[in-house]
């Protein structure tokens, strides 16, 4: 059975459609697969985004990305690079990829624009093609002194007995 999420920016929406791998239990987090519907503010269809690992040429913790915007006149160039930060949202949060990877024409203007704007730099080249890479976002942020992360259960007991005084 597939699983759907759905990611916002309040402009864009990705609707993930992902279906477990074989032998991998249903509501799984570390898919090797994933498509999203790339749906606009009036929540019509754009295009895709998605996400693979099946390839032999990726390094551990990389994935590739993948997007298509299908709509004629076609939108916004920020509306794809918004899709591709959706998706790496959902990577970061969902997943235990640590790299993405896009493999893009050298002629293709459009996709260089939006990979230059989402963060993505050159890595190297495969089969003619560019092959840009940027980290997945961490989920813990720190400076040395204070740390960001995700909450736990136990933070909402500490968080009680430090304002119940």
């Amino acid at each position: 059975m597939a699983e759907h999420i759905d990611v916002t920016d309040g402009r864009v929406s990705i609707r993930l459609h992902r279906r477990p791998e074989p032998g991998e239990a249903a509501g799984g987090a570390h898919s090797r697969a994933g498509r999203a519907a790339l749906l606009s503010s009036n929540g019509g269809t754009i295009g895709w985004v998605g996400y693979n690992s099946g390839h032999g040429w990726l390094g551990s913790g990389e994935v590739l990305l993948r997007y298509k915007i299908h709509t004629q006149p076609p939108p916004d160039d920020g509306d794809a690079m918004r899709g591709v930060q959706l998706l790496l949202h959902h990577l970061a949060t969902s997943t235990s990829y640590r790299t993405a990877v896009l493999q893009v024409m050298p002629g293709d203007a459009q996709a260089l624009m939006v990979a230059a704007v989402a963060g993505f730099t050159l890595a190297g080249s495969r089969d003619g093609d560019y092959l840009l890479t940027r980290p997945v976002p961490p989920l813990s942020y720190t400076d040395g002194v204070v740390t960001i992360r995700r909450q736990r259960p136990d933070d909402t007991d500490r968080h009680l007995e430090a304002i119940d005084e």
